[in-house]
């Protein structure tokens, strides 16, 4: 459909407003036409009718055809304005079309009005179009001046003689100049500080080679990338360049941190330790931030402790501190970073969110470390004399690296906690594989004196006195025999826990004189009688009783002056105790032997371990008696330690907690393990079962009882033993063996306990812990002994009942 024109006629002759019409519609088929007369009229027909074109009339009684023009060139300068005039005055014409009159027509010809039309319409158009291609031309480099600017790279343009033809924003923001800076100026005094060319100036290249050339350095403080791109005329000349250039600081530091991380990782499997690698830490992030003063918190969580054991400082001697109110306590309890200068810390310690730890810093950085989400400790780096040292973006570096840092410090502690149990292991193996020897040398030694000297007492030639020596041999070497055994069990005990504290009230002084007398018989039968053997009781505290477990002190004083009188060639052994300070008694043992050197008085106290020289050959020992000392005593709440010189003697000083006996409580005093006397005993008419499935225990016990007059019956077995219930009334006691090949001893005691209640059950077993002692009497045993049988022991245990009646 072909365009529809609005013509807008500002005419005040009515007839020749008819005219034009007409005229009109020779050359348009569609259009509309509006007839004013005033200036007011006029303007708002501009607004509203928005005409295509304009006839005015040049002279009107209001207003006059080139304020008309005046009027439109103002308010829709597109809009062409044809002057339709009466006068033939050439000057009016020139001034019409100098006024910006598209076209003027003489109303005495305005047949000519059409063709004026036509003309005027499509001069419209063409200069419509010619704005447009201009607005867009205008908008296109306004764009292209946008983008040109808005790219972060710095790009110029350079004339061949290295002047700055153009540049963009980020260009002038790189060098810290304006475009008015560059005028009649060569880029080098901006892009390299300098009076020429640098010699290996990208541009000078590019001159030499026609293609693209780059290089990197550092303008400002950032380190950049440079690219030259020669720009060629028709003749394939180089008359300029677009030079390039792109930060590519962040970069370069990432490639840093990277390589410090890289490096970091690798040193985890290079170093030797943790101290050597908390030193290469350290320096790595020297590369990125400063670490004059620098140091790794670890976070013990039970203690509520910071540890620092490596670190370099110039002033901070701490090496462990509590977390509570600390600021590195702070960073890993809020789990996040903090940077604060002197003024910060001194108002958090006023307001009491910390406490000062170490020597005040004018500039303090730390930043949390995680394993699996977890804090695990702190980075922290100060400086005591720059508050400024530090900013945000180390912060942000601390932190990018903190976490790897913290991986490798576990690999590290996983990798030497691994080595450490391997060493262990293998010590360990080493130590059993040791004690595994010894220990069958000596088991042999006593056994080859106990079965040697037993061969002899049956030869008929051996005469009475040497049967006496023989016998008393065999008993001396059967008691260094079950003092081994004991050790083992002792040792069993406290690495299991399966040990109970027995608490009595012991007579020190009482206890003391008979561990006198028994040291003396053991110098005696030892061949060391040239010893002096002092006891040393504090003469002021007369009666010392103390609630506590007579065995166990007992046992540490026995196994302390034993080792002392076997270490000791001449002199003296002396032990006794200190006065009470603190709820303490300190006991001692002290020798002129040989003493201890430094570096084995820790090892002593392991189990299985000795000292590795020529002593244990000479002086034998299963290397337990220490380490049962201070297990014991630790059960007991006490501690050992020695002091010692090798060739001066060594003196052991053992604690053990002291309470005093309540006055108002009536206890027992402890008895000790020494036997009473055995007279000879008379049990005729007593009924005794003994129930025991080994032959050879069986005829001992039947020989030591029989001379007793008691009558005795035996059993193998439960399955006997269970046969002869129905006749459990005419017994007076039961001797029952814990162990049988078909029943259980506590079981069948527990049987006997519900026919017969009264009938005393005497257990005895080769279970000889506290636990066995224990189980026995829930199990309704009324006494207890432990093999190998001791007769006078049983004997005295069995009067306890046959004699009183119990």
């Amino acid at each position: 459909m072909e365009q529809e024109y609005r013509i807008l006629i500002a005419e005040d002759i009515p007839s020749d407003a008819m005219l034009a019409e007409h005229e009109l519609k020779q050359v348009l088929k569609h259009f509309r036409t509006m007839i004013v007369e005033t200036e007011k009229d006029f303007i708002a027909a501009l607004e509203e009718f928005k005409p295509d074109l304009i006839i005015s009339d040049y002279k009107m009684p209001s207003f006059d055809g080139l304020r008309a023009l005046t009027i439109t060139l103002e308010k829709s300068p597109l809009t062409p304005v044809i002057i339709a005039t009466g006068s033939m005055n050439e000057e009016t014409a020139v001034d019409c079309m100098k006024a910006g009159a598209a076209d003027y027509v003489i109303k005495e010809h305005l047949r000519r009005l059409g063709q004026a039309v036509i003309i005027a319409l499509e001069q419209k158009k063409i200069k419509a179009g010619i704005l447009e291609a201009e607005e867009r031309l205008k908008k296109a480099s306004e764009n292209w001046n946008k983008t040109f600017d808005a790219i972060r790279d710095g790009i110029a343009l350079i004339d061949v003689n290295q002047q700055i033809i153009q540049s963009n924003q980020a260009f002038r923001d790189f060098v810290h100049k304006t475009q008015a800076d560059f005028k009649d100026n060569s880029c080098f005094p901006f892009v390299h500080h300098t009076k020429k060319p640098v010699d290996d100036c990208p541009f000078i290249r590019m001159l030499k080679s026609k293609k693209r050339e780059t290089m990197e350095m550092t303008i400002n403080g950032l380190f950049c990338d440079i690219l030259v791109d020669p720009i060629f005329n028709e003749k394939g000349e180089v008359e300029g360049a677009v030079h390039i250039m792109s930060d590519i600081t962040e970069r370069k530091k990432n490639e840093k941190i990277q390589q410090v991380l890289y490096n970091i990782s690798n040193a985890v499997v290079t170093t030797r330790d943790m101290e050597e690698l908390i030193e290469i830490i350290r320096k790595e992030l020297g590369r990125l931030i400063d670490t004059s003063n620098f140091f790794v918190a670890m976070y013990d969580e039970s203690s509520e402790f910071l540890t620092a054991p490596y670190k370099q400082d110039q002033k901070d001697p701490l090496s462990s501190w509590p977390i509570a109110k600390s600021m590195t306590g702070f960073v890993i309890q809020q789990n996040r970073s903090l940077l604060v200068k002197h003024e910060e810390v001194e108002e958090m310690i006023k307001t009491g969110t910390i406490i000062r730890y170490g020597v005040p810093s004018a500039c303090w950085l730390g930043v949390p470390m995680h394993i699996d989400n977890r804090v695990i400790g702190a980075l922290v780096v100060q400086n005591y004399d720059d508050p400024n040292t530090y900013s945000s973006k180390d912060m942000e570096i601390m932190e990018f690296v903190s976490d790897q840092i913290g991986l490798s410090i576990q690999q590290k502690r996983t990798e030497q906690e691994m080595i450490a149990a391997k060493e262990k292991a293998q010590e360990s193996d080493r130590l059993k594989s040791a004690f595994l020897a010894n220990m069958s040398h000596e088991i042999r030694t006593p056994m080859n004196a106990i079965v040697g000297f037993a061969s002899m007492l049956a030869d008929p030639e051996t005469t009475m006195e040497e049967r006496e020596k023989f016998s008393e041999i065999i008993n001396s070497r059967s008691d260094d025999l079950l003092h081994i055994v004991n050790d083992i069990l002792d040792i069993s005990r406290i690495e299991s826990g399966n040990i109970n504290i027995v608490k009595g009230e012991v007579n020190l002084n009482n206890l003391l004189n008979e561990i006198e007398t028994e040291s003396l018989q053991k110098m005696k039968r030892s061949g060391k009688s040239h010893l002096s053997l002092i006891c040393e009781k504090p003469d002021k505290l007369g009666k010392t009783a103390i609630i506590s477990d007579l065995y166990i002190i007992k046992q540490v004083f026995t196994n302390l002056i034993d080792n002392a009188i076997k270490f000791t060639s001449s002199g003296s052994v002396r032990f006794g105790f200190f006065p009470p300070e603190d709820n303490q008694l300190t006991c001692y043992v002290a020798d002129t032997g040989i003493g201890i050197a430094p570096e084995n008085q820790e090892i002593i106290f392991e189990h299985f371990r000795q000292i590795d020289s020529g002593h244990t050959r000479q002086y034998g020992g299963t290397g337990l008696g220490l380490s049962i000392c201070k297990g014991s005593l630790s059960i007991l709440g006490g501690h050992i330690r020695v002091e010692s010189s090798p060739g001066k003697g060594s003196t052991f000083n053992f604690t053990i907690p002291f309470d005093r006996p309540d006055p108002n409580q009536q206890t027992s005093s402890s008895v000790t393990s020494h036997p009473l006397p055995t007279r000879e005993k008379r049990w005729t008419g007593k009924q005794l079962l003994v129930v025991e499935d080994d032959p050879a225990n069986m005829e001992y016990l039947t020989i030591i009882l029989s001379r007793t007059g008691a009558s005795l019956t035996r059993a193998v077995c439960g399955k006997e033993l269970r046969s002869l219930f129905h006749q459990l009334n005419n017994y007076d006691i039961v001797l029952l063996d814990m162990r049988l090949p078909d029943a259980n001893g506590w079981e069948l005691a527990q049987e006997i306990k519900t026919i017969r209640p009264e009938l005393p059950v005497i257990a005895q077993t080769a279970y000889a812990l506290e636990t066995d002692r224990k189980k026995s009497a829930e199990s309704g045993c009324d006494g207890y002994i432990s093999k190998p049988i001791n007769k006078d022991k049983l004997l005295t245990l069995l009067a306890s009942y046959l004699e009183t009646g119990s």
